[in-house]
């Protein structure tokens, strides 16, 4: 749970926020190593999440023997402090020590030590909401462009902003300005979650694999660096050479598909581009026409308990009120919520939803 003092009315706003918008709160998140961050009020906690779920070697204590880990053997590694209570954060899928964070209407990058166990920086990010005058003005979440460690998103209950550490200058500034801000269009929708998918092959990291396969053919399978280096280097070219072929070459562009799920319960996808130094290419602000939104196939599928599947060939837009969306990287699907309706597991391809089914065929009680 998000600790929010009752005292003063800035917090009892934000309090009103969170319950409003029933906004999903994200309080832990664990890098590739095993280091786990947590959030408690306005501070971080960062500890071995490894030892903490060994709970074979940790005895229940007997004043709460359902409860088989306490505070004590958290094993914690340090502490750090933030300006605001935190809502939610995730780490950058590039960089584990590019932390963002969020509270209700605050939003910052902390960037963690080396070993993961304390706060070396925090970067403000200026979204410069005001709840008092909308009641749309409120942090979502924030979400990291896939293929990068310095472009977040800070998602609003009615726009979306673009946030580019590098060009802000990360060793240098301690709050960043937005690049980008996608609005939308009408008022009386506002989004309820977003996520970002890979809609195409990464052309640097693809380059790298042919470097990396044409240098062990050149080489006969030697890994040595030296050889590689030697064996994948083109040979010197004049000016002239060099922009022939820079032009000749393709635009090395990385392409993201941004879903946003409306609260509607509307999907809407739109095309984001990364350029080949990964820089967002889109600037200033632009408006998202949401329309009548993404439909999909939900043959098979029954809209409620109850109901009666729906028949071969049936497409919908919605299964109601928005809840959330979340995207599995490794099964590459796209979960899709709405209010009193079963968990849809989508197959997105090409910008359209090609497949759908149950992932749990039943609706869970509220309690």
């Amino acid at each position: 749970a998000v600790r929010l003092s009752a005292d003063g009315t800035t917090n009892r706003m934000k309090r009103n926020i969170l319950s409003k918008h029933d906004l999903p709160r994200h309080v832990l998140a664990v890098d590739g190593r095993g280091r786990m961050v947590f959030a408690e009020a306005n501070t971080l906690g960062f500890c071995s999440a490894l030892p903490a779920v060994n709970v074979r070697y940790h005895p229940a204590p007997p004043e709460a023997p359902d409860v088989p880990l306490d505070r004590a053997a958290l094993c914690l590694l340090g502490q750090g402090k933030l300006k605001f209570s935190v809502v939610g954060m995730q780490l950058s899928p590039i960089n584990d020590r590019h932390l963002v964070v969020w509270g209700t209407v605050e939003a910052a990058v902390v960037v963690l030590s080396a070993a993961g166990d304390a706060v070396t920086k925090v970067m403000e990010l200026c979204v410069e909401l005001e709840p008092h005058e909308s009641d749309t003005e409120y942090v979502v979440s924030c979400e990291w462009i896939p293929s990068s460690e310095t472009v977040v998103f800070v998602v609003c209950g009615n726009m979306l902003k673009a946030f580019d550490l590098k060009r802000a200058g990360v060793e240098r500034e301690t709050s960043v300005r937005s690049t980008a801000c996608y609005a939308l269009a009408y008022e009386d929708v506002f989004i309820r979650s977003a996520v970002m998918v890979l809609s195409g092959t990464n052309p640097l990291a693809k380059m790298k694999q042919d470097q990396r396969e044409g240098t062990k053919n050149d080489t006969g399978g030697n890994s040595n660096t030296e050889a590689a280096t030697n064996a994948t280097s083109p040979p010197p070219t004049t000016t002239e050479q060099r922009s022939g072929q820079a032009s000749s070459a393709p635009s090395a562009s990385l392409a993201i598909k941004l879903i946003l799920l409306l609260d509607t319960g509307r999907l809407y996808m739109t095309d984001l581009r990364l350029d080949a130094n990964g820089d967002l290419e889109d600037h200033g602000e632009s408006y998202i026409e949401s329309g009548e939104g993404v439909t999909f196939p939900i043959t098979g599928i029954c809209r409620y308990a109850g109901a009666n599947p729906s028949i071969a060939g049936s497409t919908s837009s919605s299964f109601g009120e928005g809840s959330n969306l979340h995207y599995l990287r490794q099964s590459d699907l796209l979960l899709y919520k709405c209010v009193s309706a079963p968990l849809l597991a989508m197959k997105v391809r090409d910008g359209a939803i090609v497949a759908t089914f149950e992932f749990f065929p039943n609706t869970l009680p509220a309690h």
